[in-house]
């Protein structure tokens, strides 16, 4: 369960830059989701002002590189926290994606299939 809370729903991007590759982490399900009925869902959280996702059984990872003229060498995966409950997306994804991309840094995240 531990593990699907860090890597159920990494995502971040930049208007300047775009995924290049999509890898799905497991072959169908994770592990202890196989029997799951709840669907996932994304939608506004209002108590939090963001984009939140929920229910995720089959996290995938999206690589987005940053400008090669700013490119430094280095890879940060980010993880949006919320664990299973509602992951935050957008906030502490997507916003933060964007700084490390201006600043030359490669940014590899785990999203919801």
């Amino acid at each position: 369960m531990k593990k699907l809370i860090i890597t159920s729903a990494f995502l971040l991007g930049l208007s300047t830059i775009n995924a290049q590759k999509s890898i799905p982490l497991y072959k169908g399900k994770a592990p202890g989701t196989e029997s799951w009925t709840q669907k996932e869902a994304q939608q506004f959280n209002e108590l939090f002002k963001t984009e939140v996702v929920f229910n995720v059984a089959q996290p995938s990872m999206l690589l987005f590189e940053a400008d090669k003229a700013k490119a430094n060498g280095t890879v940060i995966i980010v993880a949006p926290g919320g664990g299973f409950q509602s992951l935050s997306i957008n906030r502490e994804g997507i916003d933060v994606a964007k700084k490390l991309a201006e600043n030359g840094i490669v940014n590899q995240n785990v999203v919801p299939d």
